[in-house]
Parts: C-alpha cells; structure tokens; sequence
C-alpha cells in the first residue's frame, strides 16, 4: 500500500510528537527518581545528625551524673565541647530540616531544650565547689536533668519517626520511579526504533521508485533520440524530394513551354511535318513530367519505409535518360556511348534519377572547345 506525501507528513509528526513526549516523560522520570534519591539520602542524614546530637547529649549527662555523684572532675571531660558540638549538629539538622510549620516547630522545641539542657548542666559545674551543694540539691539537678533528657529523647524521636516516615514515603517513590524509568527508557527505545525501520522501509520505497523513474526517463530520451534521429531523415529526405520535385520536373516543363511557344509563334507558317515532331516532342515531354510525378509519388512512400527492391534493367534506364537530355546532346554536340550493361535490383525511380544527374553534370560542366565523348561501361566488382 502506496502512502500518499501528505499520510507520510502525517505520520512523522504524529511520531515525533509521541517521540517528544516519551523523551520529557523519561526526562521527569529520571528527575524525580534523583529528586526521591536525594530526599532519601537527606532523611538518612537528618537521622545520622540526631543520633550524633542525642549521643553527645547522653555522654553530657553522664558527664554530669558522675560529677555529681563522685564529685570528681574526671567525669567532666565528654562534657567539655559538648555545647560547641551541639550547636554544629543543630546547625546542619536546620540546614537539612523541610521548611513546614510542623518541622520547624519540632526543631525550635529540639533547640529549646538541647539550651535548657546544657543551662541546667552549667549551673551545678559552675558551683562543684560550692559547700551550699548539698546531696539534696544534688539529686534535684539530677531529676531535673533527667526530665530535661526524657524530653529530649521525646522531641528527638519524634523527629526522628517523622523522618522515618519520610523516609518510607521516599523509598516508595524510588521504587517506583526506579521502575518506570527503565519502562519509558524501553519504550522511548521500541518506538524509535520504529521509526527507523519505518523511515528505513520509506527511503528504501522511495529509491525504488526514483529508479524505476530514472529508468523510464532514460528510455523515454532514448526514444526521443532516436525520433529526433528519424526526424532529421525525415527533414534531409523532404529537402531532397524539393530538390528532385524542383531541378527534375524543371527541365521537361522548360522543354513543353520551348515547344509548345514555337507551335504558337509559328502558327500557319509552321509545316505540317514540324508541327507534328513539335507535338510529338510535346507530348513526350508531358509523358516524362508524368512518369517523373510518378516516380516522386513512389519515392515518397520509400522514404516513408516501402525499401522493396526489383530487377532493373540499366540499359533501358540510360536509353531513357539519353532520349530525355536529346536536346541537351544535339547542343553540346557531346556523344554518349554505352555497351552491353545489366539487370541489377533496385528502386527504378532513384536509378533514373542517378544517371540523369550523372549526364546531365557531364554536358553541363563539359570542357569548352572539345569534343564530348561520355562512355558508360560495367564491370562487376568481387
């Protein structure tokens, strides 16, 4: 089935339209699959950076714990940095932490009380040698530390659910844009892959056709060649006939109006005996001006294709020719001799006309002031 140039247009829009849309639907694929990818690494940060900070709080209250109990300083290494530490951890929780109301109000609570927490620390490190810290002080730093750190590890966990289900949300994302994308990659694939075959199968198509074009183009010239040929044979053909039909008809019409105006001028004083030969000439003349017409008639269907040969005679053909040139002779005083010559096959009319313009030259361009003398002979050539 042929399509036409305007389904063939059709269709290579329709395709690229769907080849565009594939292509931005696996460009967003990708996207939101690093996007998820991203999120997912974000969450597992955030998480990373709470347990740090949780971590660095829990070794400041058993830093704080074991001063108090054993009021040994010893106890107070994990506590010194502590504070700059947390702040850091803060720092990178708020850079990583989603700009919604409820994660920023989970934060400003985490930071609220991490500063609580490191105050009610200060305060007992800062009077270790006071005599006023009695053990009942002691254990009332101790409970309210203790409730500090229960909230802290509320807060803390709950942004650290809230991450995990983030978390869960994201890695479903992934899973599923880790599964379209290879789908749309193969799609995108199958579907150009499509188009190559069918752009393939349509250039194909169209060469096939352009040769077969440039084959009937190339023997379409040829025929014009060869009518151009037949046409120039034909035009060299029509001026040789003009040229017979106006050099050979010319001389037998110049003969009649020669004789006919001597029978007119002449009149009563013309003899009898003369009339008549002038009559006779006349009307051989006539009869010659009738064959002539004849055999142009038959040369015109022999340039048309009739090449049909027959056996002539040359000597009757030269006898012809020499009794039509006869007053040419007698003026020229010129002697044409001839033997014995053969039956050969050919075209009457074209041998007449060859030997009439052969004799006819001769007494033209004869040599002036001598005696003519023209012999026609045979031979046959091996």
């Amino acid at each position: 089935m042929q399509l036409s140039a305007k389904a063939a247009k059709l269709i290579f829009l329709l395709a690229t339209i769907v080849l565009l849309g594939l292509s931005a639907l696996l460009y967003m694929q990708i996207t939101s699959l690093l996007d998820s990818q991203k999120q997912v690494n974000k969450t597992n940060l955030i998480k990373l950076k709470l347990e740090r900070l949780l971590t660095a709080l829990v070794d400041t209250e058993t830093a704080q714990r074991g001063f108090l109990l054993t009021n040994d300083s010893a106890f107070l290494y994990p506590y010194y940095g502590a504070s700059a530490r947390a702040k850091s951890l803060l720092g990178e929780i708020d850079s990583l932490t989603s700009p919604t109301e409820y994660e920023q109000a989970n934060f400003n609570s985490l930071q609220t009380f991490v500063a609580v927490k490191f105050g009610s620390f200060n305060h007992p490190f800062s009077h270790y040698n006071d005599t006023t810290l009695t053990p009942e002080l002691r254990n009332i730093y101790l409970i309210r530390a203790k409730a500090t750190m229960d909230s802290l590890r509320h807060y803390v966990g709950e942004m650290e659910s809230r991450a995990d289900k983030m978390l869960a949300i994201k890695e479903e994302d992934n899973r599923k844009y880790t599964f379209l994308t290879p789908v749309f990659a193969v799609l995108l694939m199958l579907f150009s892959i499509g188009i190559l075959v069918f752009s393939y199968e349509r250039i194909l198509k169209q060469l096939k056709r352009t040769k077969k074009l440039l084959f009937r183009l190339k023997k379409l010239n040829s025929m014009l060649r060869q009518n151009n040929f037949q046409l120039e044979i034909s035009n060299r053909e029509l001026e040789q006939f003009t040229y017979i039909a106006s050099h050979d008809l010319k001389e037998p019409l110049r003969k009649i109006i020669t004789y006919s105006s001597l029978v007119t001028d002449e009149g009563e004083n013309l003899a009898p005996a003369d009339r008549t030969l002038y009559l006779k000439k006349v009307s051989s003349f006539a009869e010659r001006m009738q064959n002539l017409l004849d055999d142009l008639l038959v040369y015109s269907h022999t340039s048309q294709g009739e090449k049909d040969r027959e056996a002539v005679d040359l000597a009757v053909i030269v006898n012809d020719v020499i009794t039509n040139l006869q007053e040419e002779i007698v003026e020229t005083g010129a002697v044409i001799r001839y033997g014995q010559l053969p039956v050969i096959k050919g075209i009457p009319h074209q041998l007449r006309q060859l030997f009439h313009n052969l004799l006819s030259n001769a007494l033209k361009y004869r040599q002036q002031n001598s005696r003519t003398v023209i012999t026609i002979e045979s031979c046959q050539v091996t």
